[in-house]
């Protein structure tokens, strides 16, 4: 158990420090694939970067 709980608890660092550096969300594109919604136009896109939500630069 311990072994799986350092594991986990690397992973979950990981990951919150990719979405806080780079403002990029894993789970996002599983969504999407998933539940099969549209992809952003670049207008939208451009108005969640200002917003500071999503920006892939």
């Amino acid at each position: 158990m311990m072994l799986t709980g350092f594991t986990l608890g690397i992973r979950l660092v990981l990951v919150v420090g990719l979405v806080s550096t780079i403002h990029f969300c894993i789970q996002l594109p599983i969504h999407r694939a998933i539940f099969w919604f549209p992809s952003k136009t670049g207008e939208e896109e451009a108005l969640m970067c200002e917003k500071g939500i999503l920006c892939h630069r």
